[in-house]
């Protein structure tokens, strides 16, 4: 690799030797990232201060040089806002042996066009800023993403008016396309003696699209009092790749291999979830990941991890809009956390908060400020792990306000249950991959199946671990060529909603059919006949029929197995008070419900208590092979 970097760095300098320099003007240009529709030869206009510059592109010509100085009609770029924006169209950016491609629609740029190498060695190009302004420039380049793309770019930096040079910098053009990567921190002195030179690699793509020169110290001299920020480039952990256009296939690969999540929320039980074929696993916050001792307990089991970056919700006592401050406070929480484990080879990526962006806030654009700021810092300092933005719901406003706002977010994240079948059309504005970051049967808010009296009735293990698994195969796996690059099935993370079995894809250390529906799942293989409860009847009655009882009445419980060898199969019991869909706190078992057991192994007798209400039976069947299944029976006590 030395090697290689010096005879193109020595093939450079003797091509630059003959490029002439030219003094730059300084005249406004103002450009946004643009895409337009890709045409073999094209009338290309430009805006620059009020003047239009019209010149015509033929995308199929040989390779060539930029327009000498006299010729070159190009406008130039300025310092505007404390930044220098040299793109490919301005004429501080000089080139030879390249070809002029305008954008495809899929493809995003700064401009509307971006300057190739056609695989050839042969390309140099110059990005020589006018600096007026001496000081400490953060530089940053941006590249659009193409097939071919080189892992390997070498870039020169040319900084204290060329005094000194940098050659370390390798880019690697297959990741972090369409942004502005970070490259370093330089002393830039007055003049056009600065410069950042990019150098082409054969059989592969090097683009050449923009640089940004953003001022953070203005100086007459270089000191030692500034703490820079200077990026290897080079990982030290994994490396997360995402190709974000269409035209591409969107896909997501980790240290080279193509990657489909197979995850889970929550990170206990982690050694039965890789079991059963998990591949990664995501977090809410950094505090589930015990001081990085999930990391490393993830990384043995060959588990990557989404970190999750907690984000307030809004509240009457918070938002985003009328609390700069408290803003500021979490963000510089959250990027300590990024610094502090970008490094570890279990990252997958970053999920930047979590349903965050609620409909109900007046000021919305507050919160996509504050996603983009921590997306934007993972970019610049973490290049190779990408950023997901988390959403409740596949809301085609919130995912067009995340491209619109938050450009600094790779993938969206959809939380999604009863309407998981709507993700595919409502995602398909969004340019990139997608994830389903939570999955599951319908949540109890959005299950219409209730007694008379508008108790909420909760399906058995089997027909939860059959939505699991069908929801799985349609709308996750089934959309693998169609943007989505994986999803998390949602296995009750403590939260609790009417009952503590609703998810379960574990229970208390043990596999319930779900667990054994999602294995089949992820690994694409027939599903297994795992320990479960058909049903449960009192006195011969389903909770379907909406039961009352008396007052000290005793009760029969009947119990449906699907296997008649009941000798290794324990059975157990709880009576619970039945709560309302807003009760966070599970309730205790009751201790006056008398539970008898009878000749028959799978029946029982139950004595109703004597206070009136509304209560739940809970069934718990498991065996010795560490499986589980519930059952969950609501009645009334008259």
């Amino acid at each position: 690799m030395k090697l290689k970097k010096i005879l193109i760095l020595t093939l450079f300098l003797l091509i630059n030797a003959i490029i002439v320099s030219c003094q730059v003007t300084s005249t406004g240009v103002t450009s946004e990232f643009t895409t337009t529709t890709f045409t073999t030869t094209t009338n290309s206009t430009t805006q620059t201060s009020g003047t239009t510059v019209s010149t015509t592109i033929d995308n199929t010509s040989e390779l060539s040089n930029s327009p000498s100085p006299e010729e070159d009609s190009r406008p130039s770029a300025s310092f505007t806002d404390g930044r220098i924006i040299i793109d490919n169209g301005n004429k501080e950016f000089t080139y030879r042996n390249a070809r002029i491609i305008d954008n495809d629609i899929n493809i995003t740029t700064y401009g509307d066009s971006y300057i190739d190498n056609g695989e050839s060695s042969r390309f140099n190009g110059s990005f020589t800023p006018s600096i007026e302004t001496a000081g400490y420039y953060k530089i940053y380049i941006n590249y659009p993403e193409l097939e071919n793309a080189s892992d390997e770019v070498y870039l020169q930096i040319d900084y204290n008016g060329g005094l000194l040079s940098d050659y370390s910098k390798v880019i690697d053009q297959t990741m972090n396309a369409g942004y502005w990567v970070l490259i370093g921190t330089y002393y830039l002195a007055e003049g056009i003696n600065n410069a950042v030179h990019i150098f082409g690699d054969n059989n592969k793509t090097v683009a050449a699209d923009a640089i940004m020169f953003e001022l953070s110290v203005a100086t007459d001299e270089i000191t030692s009092d500034i703490e820079l920020e200077f990026n290897d480039l080079r990982p030290t952990g994994s490396v997360v790749k995402v190709l974000k256009t269409r035209a591409l296939e969107s896909r997501l690969s980790v240290d080279g291999q193509a990657f489909f999540a197979k995850g889970i929320c929550g990170v206990d039980e982690l050694e039965l979830m890789a079991e059963a074929g998990a591949n990664t696993a995501r977090t809410y916050s950094v505090e589930a990941l015990e001081d990085g001792a999930i990391l490393d307990q993830a990384y043995e089991l060959g588990i990557k991890i989404v970190v999750g970056l907690w984000m307030d919700h809004e509240s009457s006592s918070f938002t985003y809009y009328d609390n700069p401050s408290g803003v500021e406070e979490q963000y510089n929480q959250l990027i300590k956390a990024v610094d502090k484990y970008k490094n570890h080879p279990a990252i997958l990526a970053w999920a930047v908060g979590n349903e965050v962006d609620i409909s109900t806030s007046e000021h919305p654009l507050a919160i996509y400020d504050a996603i983009n700021d921590i997306a934007k810092y993972i970019h610049e300092n973490d290049p190779f792990h990408p950023t997901m933005a988390v959403l409740a719901g596949s809301s085609t406003t919130k995912i067009a306000r995340i491209a619109k706002y938050a450009p600094h977010i790779d993938i969206i994240g959809i939380n999604s249950y009863k309407h998981i079948g709507n993700v595919k059309t409502n995602i398909i504005s969004w340019v990139g991959p997608y994830m389903v970051t939570e999955f599951a049967m319908n949540q109890p808010m959005d299950t219409t199946l209730k007694t008379t009296w508008s108790a909420i009735i909760e399906p058995s293990s089997q027909e939860k671990a059959d939505l699991y698994y069908q929801r799985y195969n349609e709308f996750i796996l089934g959309e693998k060529d169609n943007g989505c690059v994986g999803s998390y099935a949602f296995k009750d993370t403590g939260s609790f909603r009417v009952t503590h079995t609703w998810y379960g894809i574990i229970y208390e250390g043990k596999k319930t059919p779900q667990y054994y529906a999602m294995m089949a799942a992820w690994t694409e293989t027939d599903r297994v006949t795992s320990l479960q409860i058909d049903q449960v009847t009192l006195n011969d009655r389903s909770q379907l029929e909406s039961v009352y009882f008396n007052k000290g009445e005793t009760v029969s419980i009947d119990i449906l197995i699907n296997q008649e060898d009941l000798s290794n199969v324990t059975i157990s019991f709880e009576v619970k008070n039945e709560v309302s869909i807003s009760t966070n706190n599970i309730p205790i078992a009751r201790t006056d419900f008398n539970i008898t057991s009878t000749e028959n192994l799978s029946e029982f007798l139950m004595t109703i208590n004597n206070i009136s209400g509304n209560y739940r039976l809970f069934v718990y069947i498991e065996n010795e092979e560490g499986q589980i299944s519930t059952y969950s029976y609501v009645f009334a006590v008259n």
